[in-house]
């Protein structure tokens, strides 16, 4: 919680709950995308389809530019 909340603050439970319930959306959010990304990369069209953007790509990464 360090984060968000100072230790002075800590002595106000308002605050503390408020900097807790931060927090625990925080890393609810970050759990939420993490998974959301874990099941882009397991799926094959997604794959197929950044598969496809890189090769692209790789043309213009010999022009050194």
């Amino acid at each position: 919680m360090s984060k968000f909340i100072t230790p002075d603050q800590a002595k106000n439970w308002n605050r503390l709950v408020i900097a807790a319930l931060q927090e625990y959306a925080d890393r609810h959010r970050r759990a939420r995308f993490e998974e959301a990304i874990a099941a882009m990369a397991a799926d094959p069209s997604i794959r197929a389809e950044t598969k496809r953007i890189s090769k692209e790509f790789k043309k213009t990464e010999r022009d050194g530019l």
